[in-house]
């Protein structure tokens, strides 16, 4: 935006003024649009007497080769009001650190509608490598889905766990207002009675902190996710045991990737421990789950807290 005085005919203005000569340079024709993406904007008077109703003005003028200012005919030649109006409000996101189908696995996810007004929503997969990931629902294969939920209303699917290997990523959940978004994992092992965990979605964070146990037989699995899809991050990982000297290192995970993993696999001076991990990611793009595995092979789930 500028002010220029000399593109005005006297008296002299000073309201906003934005100058598209260089840009048309007499050869195109189109469409201006003004928008407001939020606040309020405040017009100054017009440089003419608008007509009686008229509180503010747009106007556009062009320069004719004798170089008379003129309203452009046909469009805004007079004075046309204006009402800043609000945008709609950015989309609430929310991440899922694990997901996982086929092999003995699934997932089921319920979403419930905790606004006053229906909620629009889209939930997108992706691997680990960060690129989509198309999970096989029962009606289709797909690295998307989107739907709309009334008021108090609910919805629910369930991955087809068909697959002959295990297909794993995370999950993000863009919508439109208030959505409860939970993920059930479902493994099942012939011979064995079935397990299952279940994690809420969670809002992306630098810093995380989680239980582990890997005493008595059990074992905890990690699953962390780097939701940004332009940068890598380094996360640095503290393992607190209990009684014991903190364990230190770092990960790398890929734009938009994920990585899961045993801690005693990823971090062996932790095996036979229980205490806390603490995550503290280069970026605010980290989501992380953990799985606590008994003697037995069935598990449970650790929610994760943001620090």
């Amino acid at each position: 935006w500028k002010s220029p005085t000399s593109l005005w005919p006297d008296p002299p203005s000073k309201v906003p003024v934005v100058d598209f000569t260089s840009i048309l340079n007499g050869s195109l024709q189109g469409r201006i649009d003004l928008s407001v993406t939020g606040g309020s904007v405040s017009l100054p008077p017009p440089i003419f007497d608008p007509p009686s109703g008229f509180n503010c003005c747009i106007s556009l003028m062009y320069q004719t080769p004798d170089g008379v200012w003129a309203f452009l005919a046909g469009t805004t030649n007079v004075a046309q009001t204006f009402v800043a109006s609000a945008q709609p409000p950015p989309a609430t996101i929310q991440e899922i650190a694990q997901i996982a189908d086929g092999a003995g696995w699934k997932t089921s996810f319920a979403f419930v509608n905790l606004d006053s007004a229906p909620v629009s929503f889209t939930m997108q997969f992706w691997g680990q490598n960060g690129e989509s990931l198309p999970i096989p629902f029962a009606a289709s294969s797909s690295g998307s889905i989107a739907g709309a939920i009334a008021p108090g209303e609910s919805w629910f699917m369930q991955t087809a766990g068909t697959s002959p290997s295990v297909l794993q990523g995370w999950a993000e959940v863009s919508s439109t207002g208030r959505l409860g978004v939970t993920a059930i994992f479902t493994q099942s092992i012939p011979g064995k009675q079935d397990s299952e965990g279940t994690v809420s979605a969670t809002v992306r964070s630098s810093g995380i902190v989680l239980p582990y146990d890997n005493t008595q037989g059990f074992v905890t699995g990690l699953a962390v996710a780097n939701t940004n899809p332009d940068l890598a991050v380094t996360v640095s990982v503290v393992l607190r045991p209990e009684g014991a000297t903190a364990v230190q290192g770092s990960l790398t995970i890929p734009k938009h990737g994920q990585l899961a993993f045993m801690l005693p696999n990823m971090f062996p001076t932790v095996s036979n421990t229980r205490g806390a991990i603490e995550l503290t990611g280069s970026t605010a793009d980290l989501a992380a789950i953990g799985l606590r595995s008994d003697p037995n092979g069935s598990f449970t789930s650790l929610p994760s807290f943001q620090r």
